[in-house]
């Protein structure tokens, strides 16, 4: 999960490599979603071996609500 310096957006994705995505993230890479709200500081993130396992979690959090989010 990424955010914008004041929290006020959240961004959750899936990558396979979790370095080179923030970097891509704080250098604009990509003209999407992160690039429109500045989401690139990292706040939580969490290892999966498999990403079957890793796109499931990724959908249920996108699924709940920005406080069920920051729980997580």
């Amino acid at each position: 999960m990424t955010t914008n310096k004041n929290h006020t957006v959240i961004y959750t994705g899936v990558t396979s490599n979790l370095v080179n995505r923030i970097h891509q993230h704080k250098t604009k890479f990509n003209k999407g979603f992160t690039f429109k709200y500045n989401c690139d500081n990292l706040v939580y993130y969490k290892e999966f071996t498999n990403i079957i396992d890793a796109i499931k979690y990724e959908k249920t959090l996108k699924a709940g609500s920005r406080a069920k989010k920051r729980n997580s």
